[in-house]
C-alpha cells in the first residue's frame, strides 16, 4: 500500500459514540444518589433517575469526528489501532428557556481504544467496507469532593460501507450499535442504534467533511425504573486546510436535537433538547503511519442540556 492510500485509510475510522455520553451522565447519577451536595447536583439527579441524560450531559454524539474522518481509501485492506479521548469540565447548564445556569464544575475523563479492519471484495472494486470496535473506559470527577465514579463503559460495534464516485467524492453508510454490558454503574442499560450518512469532498488544499444521522433507542430498564427517550438526530460538518505535510487546521460544527420522552412508570414527561456547538484544532502528521489530532469544542446555543467545554484528542497507528 503506498503511503497516500495508508495515509487516507488511517483517517476513516468513525469515533463518537453516544452511549459514552450517557455513560458519563448515568454515573454522574450515582454519585448524585450516594452525596447530593447541592441543589444543583440534585437537580440533573433527578433528572437522570428518569433517563433524561441529555439533561446532565453536555458533548453532542458526532463531537469525536475530526475533520478528515471521511477522506478515506478505496481498494485497500488494513488494520488500524485508534486511540481516542477528550476531557469535559464544567457546571454550566442550559434551561427550558435557552439561558445559560451556573453551578459546581463536575470533570469527565474519557479514553476509547478502538480496533479497526478494512477490506473490500474483487466482485466490488468501487466499494470499500470496514467494521471497528471500541471499549469505553469512563471516570467522573464530581464536585465538591464527593466520591467518583470510574470503571469500562458499555462496548460498540461500527459497520461501514462507502463509495467514491469521482475521486474527490466519498459517500458512505455506516451504524453503530452500543450493547448495554458495561460495568454496573455506567452502563446506559439499553440497545442504542446510530445509523448516519457520511461525506467527504476535497478541493485543492480544502477538504470538507460531513456527518448526518440519528439515535434510536430501545426502552431503558433500571431496577423499578423504565424510560422511553425520543429519538435522537445530530449533524457535524467541518472544514480543513493542508497547511503543509504537517499540519492541516479545521474548524468544525455539530448540532444534535432530541425529542421528549417519558418515564413509563408515573408517565412523567421528558422535554426535548437541542445543543449547537463550535470548534476547531488541528491534525499533526508524525509520518504516514502514525498521526493525532486534537479539538476543542464550546456551545454557542442550548436548552436542557449541559454545556461542552471539552478538549479531544485521536492518535493514529497503522501496524
Amino acid at each position: 500500500m503506498n503511503s497516500a492510500s495508508i495515509n487516507q485509510s488511517v483517517n476513516s475510522i468513525w469515533s463518537i459514540r453516544t452511549g459514552l455520553f450517557r455513560i458519563v451522565a448515568t454515573a454522574t447519577a450515582f454519585v448524585g444518589r450516594r452525596n447530593i451536595t447541592s441543589n444543583w447536583l440534585a437537580a440533573p439527579t433527578i433528572l437522570l433517575f428518569c433517563g433524561f441524560y441529555h439533561a446532565a450531559s453536555a458533548n453532542p454524539v458526532a463531537e469525536i469526528i475530526d475533520a478528515a474522518s471521511w477522506d478515506l481509501p478505496i481498494g485497500e485492506n488494513v488494520n488500524i489501532f485508534l486511540l481516542r479521548g477528550w476531557y469535559q469540565s464544567n457546571g454550566t447548564r442550559y434551561n427550558a428557556n435557552g439561558s445559560a445556569v451556573f453551578g459546581p464544575s463536575t470533570s469527565e475523563y474519557i479514553a476509547l481504544p478502538s480496533f479497526a479492519h478494512f477490506f473490500f471484495y474483487d466482485a466490488l472494486p468501487k466499494v470499500e467496507f470496514y467494521w471497528e470496535v471500541f471499549q469505553p473506559a469512563v471516570d467522573v470527577e464530581p464536585p465538591d469532593h464527593a466520591q467518583s465514579v470510574s470503571g469500562l463503559g458499555d462496548p460498540l460495534i461500527n459497520l461501514s460501507a462507502y463509495v467514491r464516485p469521482m475521486p474527490n467524492l466519498l459517500l458512505g453508510l455506516e451504524n453503530l450499535t452500543s450493547i448495554p454490558v458495561g460495568n454496573g454503574n455506567l452502563t446506559s442499560h439499553r440497545f442504542e442504534i446510530y445509523p448516519h450518512i457520511i461525506a467527504d469532498y476535497k478541493l485543492g488544499k480544502l477538504g470538507f467533511d460531513g456527518t448526518f444521522g440519528a439515535g434510536i433507542f430501545t426502552t431503558q430498564h433500571n431496577g423499578i425504573e423504565s424510560v422511553k427517550s425520543g429519538n435522537l438526530y445530530f449533524a457535524e460538518t467541518a472544514v480543513r486546510y493542508r497547511l503543509n505535510p504537517t499540519f492541516e487546521p479545521f474548524i468544525t460544527n455539530t448540532y444534535q436535537t432530541q425529542n421528549s420522552g417519558t418515564a413509563l412508570l408515573n408517565n412523567a414527561y421528558i422535554p426535548r433538547n437541542h445543543q449547537d456547538d463550535f470548534g476547531g484544532g488541528t491534525k499533526i502528521n508524525f509520518s504516514h503511519k502514525r498521526w493525532i489530532s486534537f479539538w476543542y469544542y464550546s456551545t454557542i446555543d442550548g436548552k436542557n442540556v449541559g454545556k461542552t467545554n471539552a478538549v479531544y484528542f485521536r492518535f493514529v497507528n497503522i501496524f
